[in-house]
């Protein structure tokens, strides 16, 4: 069903390929540092750290938010390196691939502000 380019299935291997690829890159699933940042029931937001990467995940079906405050830990920047809304997950294209540098708030986190569409999940590498 996946070769079948009139249904939507081949998003979904597409997107299965690069979430095993982001675990042979970042050892993501072998990390014993984990953190959740933020759990927003009325937002429907869900964000957290698994290593040096950072997922977010906005679960709501129509609140897009821009700006959104998210802390990490104290890093340089983060990167985008995977999104649901890709065009080539069959998404709008919304998210686009950046680097975000943060805000220090002191030695322990940074602050940043990200667009967070509805109904995606976005995936940054975090870079200390």
């Amino acid at each position: 069903m996946a070769d079948d380019t009139n249904l939507r299935y081949h998003f979904l291997n597409n997107f299965e390929s690069k979430m095993i690829s982001l675990d042979t890159v970042f050892n993501v699933l072998s990390s014993p540092y984990q953190y959740i940042r933020t759990k927003h029931d009325a937002d429907k937001i869900l964000i957290y750290e698994k290593g040096n990467v950072l997922f977010v995940f906005n679960f709501h079906h129509g609140n897009s938010y821009q700006d959104y405050e998210v802390y990490v830990k104290a890093c340089k920047k983060v990167k985008v390196i995977l999104s649901t809304d890709d065009m080539q997950f069959g998404g709008h294209g919304r998210v686009h691939h950046l680097e975000y540098d943060n805000v220090k708030v002191d030695d322990f986190c940074s602050k940043l502000k990200l667009y967070i569409p509805n109904r995606t999940a976005i995936v940054f590498e975090i870079i200390v």
